[in-house]
């Protein structure tokens, strides 16, 4: 269970600048408490103050940073806080925080300045963070930002404050608060730089804007080596000498402090390589020797000022926490004198376990760490990190035995290597109430005899442990089917040494493929062997590399020699990491064939597959485990289904015969694993585990108010948000006949004739059973002189039936059900359909001014549609470009776009173009879109709202460009020209109302005069909304709707023939 302020520590990361920038700001603090002279119960007040509003300004900065990087941190795989929460969660945050930053100041003195400082951070947060601004991406104007907002601003908000608490007496507060503000900025500057610097390679992967990947690495390195590290020191030493007017001993101490500092770094006792600029000289004065110089200055000088020295050590110091622990554990053996050092028993069951390298990395690298081995049960002791052993018990392997072991060497945590190994010690870490952190691995998790044994145990240590370590989503999935609960789990895959694991200088020397792992059925050599000898009959000089041994091994060479591979495969055995890598630096891909083998044995997550690609080796392997959490495929590398031969030859085949593709897939692999598997902060991950969580108690308290709160909101969220798409809504889209990037296929059913005429394509499944002839119209008979001719031999008369989509049949069940198709009925005339979706007046006229000559009809209809066949403007219509690009499941786009949204006239020549556009106006999924769209566009919930603001916004901005549509005569014009074109042919118009016409009972003639002008037209009677299949203007004529219509205009035309 995370409580409250570990979810704000963990998930937003303010463990981190509460280690490393409050004890700084607080030392400033300290110094004016000391030159102004304060009473020791106002500063301690003060401080208590000053540490809440610096918690509620830190975590507001983090919260928005994480707001802002959410989409890309989920595309780089990063961690971030605020990835599930709701926007209800969010604004709670939002509202927590500011509340907590901005009350401790009803205690606080403030004025002017004060208040122009908090308003600048808050100001300086979003504009960081937060397009249309940004400056994180704006190349040196974002570290100045970072520089800024992270470091000037509050520290000399802070000194500001305390410089009032002490009733403005600090005479030189000028020249400290330049000499402050300027050594911050420079402070701001190497951190923010440095953090480039770290991330270049992730940056350039992921495609992130900084100002280190904007100039280059070198030039930064040059940068802060020549200029700011410099400028820093000069600025810090001017700092210290404003200060040291205040204290005499400044100056020893600091000789003291760079005396040792450097003895460290000689022995190689520094934390992180010099060359990434942190935990400097500089950092380890400013958190951990200048807070204290300040607080013993002010403790000497008046004895009351111990309290708060006492304060700061309880806080900041990170051991505090550890002997915290040991008195409230009440541990048999805690001393009075001195601190014991706390220690990490790591159970591994294998001493020297070659392929065991994660378990010898923990061995390694976990600090005070005792080694037990010898059995799931250990049996011997290892205290320096497995080079001498002994046993634990000379007559026993009993439980006592290794719980005084623990106690002797003051254990507070076991690492199980293995769920069997946390199975068997369970027991003693409850009776030594200590913590119990069991690291599944692989068939531990799977393997059905493994399950089988340790069914009914596995129940129980799941109570028991601390916490349990799964190694990928897939072992996660397992371990909760077994019976785990959530809380205990903790996903936290394998790190690589990314500096023992690279890619050589050269590309050039990279080849051949390489398999690296124990012979053994889940890692299936013999697969990998089949598909390599296939890639062999098209390139028989190829060549693989093994590593490794096991069960399989003599089958492998077995095969081998079978398949007459003796010349092309080496078999290397057992190497050393060093010697893996130096394999690895020489080949070009890397190749694995995990399998789920019948006794349901499986990986967890290959290390060797992650280093591989930490060595920008590309990778061909299976859909296994923890692989697909690694790669992705066709990103990344290629994944194959399991037992599926054939197919990794073919992907072997692809990267040995493309150079460039393989270089680029081993490149994005080995990005990967610098942004997601950096072995550092493995370790550290665990290592928290083991000194941080909590020791479970018999029964594990309920969740906190907030907690339960916050998974509320996330839980409904995400229900709801599922369940919208459940129902068919689409996310990043206005309205659901819109569509989604990845649906976008343009489907051929229209084509423009050479004068502009859209014609639907022969075979087109508009509507069902109906027949398009080779003019493209829905008709069993072909528009030409010699049908018509036919058609009046028979005895009928010839109706032309000009319409749009109502027209062609849309929505009738089948096409002899549509309005056009029941007038054919009649044995007195022929109705030929030349209705075409979304046609409008200009289509009508262009239609008559074609096809009229030719078919010589006894009677033209016209039904125009009260919805778009309202002309905004006078549509121009271009040669063999349709009225529409139609789209699969989707909306059909109009080829010229709205006047309001784009110039008069504009037109989309290609279904390419009018995706475009609507892309921009009615979609959040243009290549365009703001990093904020970018980020809400894949919620329903999120992006729904957001773009009916977008586009309101939009139409305030142009409505005074919009035609009012009564006062266009665009439509009439052309009806006007298409009677003329009809000439001595007798002409019907009819109307065709809008289902919210229908519903609202509108007076269709006083609506919609002005688009018929002189011409009589004729409005249709009885319609109800229940004849339409919809109340919006998008619905069309449902079967009874079309039986109606057809009716109407029967009547009518048998009254216009008879004239």
């Amino acid at each position: 269970m995370i409580s409250f302020f570990q979810f704000f520590t963990q998930k937003l990361r303010l463990s981190n600048p509460w280690r490393y920038k409050v004890p700084l700001l607080i030392a400033f603090c300290y110094f004016l408490l000391f030159a102004g002279d304060v009473h020791p119960f106002t500063a301690a007040l003060s401080i208590l103050a000053a540490l809440g509003t610096t918690i509620g300004f830190m975590g507001f900065g983090y919260l928005t940073n994480d707001l802002a990087d959410r989409k890309k941190d989920l595309l780089a795989g990063k961690p971030n806080g605020t990835t599930k929460l709701s926007s209800v969660s969010i604004s709670l945050l939002v509202l927590t925080f500011l509340s907590i930053a901005i009350l401790p100041w009803i205690y606080l003195p403030m004025d002017r300045i004060s208040v122009i400082c908090i308003i600048t951070e808050l100001v300086l947060f979003v504009l960081y963070a937060f397009p249309p601004f940004r400056l994180k991406e704006r190349g040196f104007l974002g570290v100045i930002t970072d520089s800024l907002y992270a470091h000037v601003v509050p520290g000399f908000l802070a000194s500001w404050t305390f410089y009032l608490v002490g009733g403005e007496h600090y005479q030189n507060f000028f020249y400290f608060a330049i000499a402050l503000s300027i050594w911050q900025l420079f402070s701001g500057i190497r951190n923010i730089i440095s953090h480039h610097y770290k991330d270049y390679e992730n940056d350039q992967a992921s495609g992130t804007k900084t100002f280190a990947t904007q100039i280059g690495k070198e030039k930064v390195y040059k940068l802060m080596s020549r200029v700011f590290i410099p400028l820093e020191v000069i600025s810090v030493l001017v700092f210290l000498f404003v200060i040291q007017l205040e204290i005499d001993f400044l100056v020893i101490v600091l000789l003291v402090f760079l005396f040792v500092a450097w003895s460290n770094y000689r022995k190689g006792e520094s934390e992180t390589p010099a060359k990434h600029f942190t935990n400097t000289f500089l950092d380890r004065f400013y958190i951990h020797w200048f807070p204290y110089l300040i607080l013993f200055s002010l403790a000497f000088g008046l004895l009351d000022f111990w309290g708060i020295t006492l304060l700061h050590i309880l806080i900041f110091h990170p051991s505090i926490g550890r002997v915290l622990r040991r008195f409230t554990e009440k541990k048999a053996d805690s001393v009075a004198e001195g601190v014991i050092q706390t220690k990490i028993a790591i159970l591994s069951t294998n001493r020297n376990q070659y392929s065991e390298t994660f378990i010898q990395a923990h061995i390694r690298l976990l600090p005070n760490a005792v080694i037990y081995s010898d059995g799931y049960f250990p049996t011997s002791i290892s205290t320096d990190r497995g080079e001498t052993w002994k046993s634990l018990n000379e007559n026993t392997n009993s439980e006592t035995a290794l719980i005084d072991s623990w106690r002797e060497h003051n254990v507070t945590s076991v690492l199980a290597e293995y769920g069997p190994a946390g199975v068997e010690v369970m027991d003693a870490c409850s009776k030594a109430n200590i913590r119990l952190i069991v690291h599944f691995h692989g068939f531990d998790a799977y393997r059905n005899d493994v399950l089988e044994f340790y069914a009914d145990r596995y129940k129980v240590l799941f109570q028991k442990a601390t916490k349990i370590v799964v190694v990928s989503k897939d072992m996660h999935a397992q371990l909760l089917n077994l019976g785990c609960p959530e809380e205990k789990l903790e996903h936290i895959t394998y790190g690589v040494d990314t500096d023992l694991f690279s890619p050589p200088n050269s590309d050039k020397k990279r080849h051949g493929f390489i398999a690296c792992g124990r012979f053994v059925p889940k890692k299936s050599p013999l697969s990998t062997i089949r598909a390599f000898a296939k890639v062999v009959e098209i390139h028989p000089n190829a060549k693989l590399t093994f590593i490794g041994d096991g069960e399989l091994l003599e089958s492998a060479i077995s095969l081998s020699k079978e398949l007459k591979l003796e010349e092309n495969i080496d078999f290397k055995g057992v190497l050393s990491p060093s010697e893996v890598s130096l394999e690895f630096k020489k080949h070009a891909i890397f190749v694995q064939h995990s399998v789920r083998t019948e006794q349901n044995d499986s990986e967890g997550t290959p290390l060797s597959l992650l280093e591989a690609a930490a060595s920008g080796l590309a990778i061909v392997a299976t859909k296994h485990a923890g692989i697909s959490d690694v790669i992705e495929d066709e990103e990344s590398g290629f994944l194959v289904e399991e037992a599926d031969v054939q197919k990794m030859s073919e992907r072997m085949l692809e990267l040995l015969e493309g150079d460039e593709l393989r270089r680029q897939l081993g490149s994005k692999a080995r990005s990967t694993v610098l942004k997601r598997y950096f072995q550092s902060d493995y370790i550290s991950s665990l290592e928290w585990l083991l000194v941080e969580a909590e020791v479970p108690t018999q029964k594990e308290s309920k969740l906190s108010i907030w907690k339960n709160r916050l998974m509320v909101f996330v839980v409904l969220f995400l229900i709801a948000e599922i369940g919208l798409r459940l129902v068919g809504y689409k996310s990043g889209v206005i309205e659901d006949f819109y569509f989604h990037r990845g649906e976008v296929q343009y489907d051929s059913l229209l084509y423009g004739d050479e004068v502009g005429i859209t014609h639907v394509v022969a075979g087109a499944e508009l509507i069902l059973d109906g027949e398009i002839n080779s003019e493209g119209f829905f008709s069993s008979i072909e528009f030409t002189q010699e049908s018509m001719d036919a058609v009046r031999k028979s005895g009928k008369k010839i109706v032309m039936l000009i319409g749009d989509s109502y027209t062609q049949g849309c929505c009738a069940d089948s096409y002899n059900d549509s309005y056009a198709q029941l007038m054919n009925q009649s044995d007195e005339y022929e109705v030929l359909n030349f209705g075409v979706p979304g046609a409008d007046p200009v289509q009508y006229r262009l239609i008559v001014e074609k096809y009229a000559q030719i078919i010589k009809p006894d009677l033209i209809i016209v039904a125009v549609y009260g919805g778009n066949d309202i002309l905004e403007y006078d549509r121009t219509p271009k040669p063999f470009v349709p009225i529409a690009y139609p789209i699969k499941d989707g909306p059909w786009l109009n080829s010229e776009g709205p006047i309001y949204l784009t110039e008069q006239g504009t037109y989309f020549k290609s279904f390419n173009e009018a995706r475009a556009h609507y892309f921009e106006f009615f979609s959040l999924w243009s290549d365009d879109a703001s990093f904020f769209e970018r980020t809400i566009r894949y919620s329903v919930i999120l992006s729904r709202p957001y773009l009916k603001w977008k586009t309101k916004r939009q139409y305030e901005e142009i409505k005074h460009q919009i035609p009012n549509i009564v006062k266009q005569k665009h439509s009439m014009r052309n009806l006007a020209r298409l009677e003329h074109s009809a000439d001595q042919i007798n002409t019907l118009y009819t109307l065709i109302p809008s289902p919210s016409d229908v519903a609202n009972n509108i007076n269709f003639r006083g609506k919609y005069n002005f688009v018929f002008g002189e011409l009589n037209y004729v409005v249709p009677s009885g319609l109800s909304i229940e004849d339409y299949d919809g109340l919006t203007d998008a619905n069309h004529f449902n079967n009874q709707g079309h039986r109606k219509y057809a009716a109407y205009l029967a009547t009518l035309i048998e009254a216009k023939l008879s004239e």
